[in-house]
């Protein structure tokens, strides 16, 4: 009796938890406040796009980590930067070629791991600039983050950006 007991209580509890909505996310700490986390990961997005489009550097950087390890695979031009020094050269480098730049994401889906202290962001992007006295535009960029939480707030610790197919930019 008691095994039925307790293979029935196993039973209901796996059942209880299989009830969880899909997507629906559990905190591992109790104390985290995912929809809070979610809101600190978007004003990194923010913050992303109102640098870019004032061409301010210093918010920029606030944006990413500045380690040795932060590796960014980028689509246009399609190359992989590793570490921060080798990135800041690079967007420099762009912010000084580029002008009038607008940037819109759509799609966003910001995922904030349970302990609070890891975020995973996908979004497709939309630029229009000016490069080189050159009219660009880029719709539909895939874009995928990995953030940390370090000291109380979130950086960009891996960055990746691929464009869709042709018949593919929704």
């Amino acid at each position: 009796m008691k095994k039925l007991l307790m293979l029935s209580l196993v039973f209901l509890l796996c059942f209880a938890l299989g009830c969880q909505e899909q997507g629906e996310e559990i905190a591992e700490d109790p104390t985290v406040d995912i929809q809070a986390e979610k809101a600190n990961v978007q004003a990194v997005l923010d913050n992303y796009a109102k640098a870019w489009e004032t061409s301010d550097f210093e918010l920029f950087s606030n944006v990413f980590s500045h380690d040795s390890d932060l590796v960014i695979f980028s689509a246009v031009p399609s190359k992989s930067l590793a570490g921060w020094d080798a990135f800041q050269e690079d967007v420099q480098k762009t912010f000084a070629e580029s002008e009038g730049i607008e940037i819109a994401f759509r799609d966003v889906a910001i995922n904030i791991h349970g302990s609070g202290n890891l975020a995973w962001v996908t979004s497709r992007e939309d630029w229009k600039l000016m490069y080189q006295d050159q009219p660009v535009s880029d719709e539909g960029a895939r874009m995928t983050w990995i953030l940390e939480k370090r000291d109380g707030r979130w950086v960009v610790v891996h960055a990746h950006w691929s464009l869709p197919q042709k018949e593919d930019t929704n």
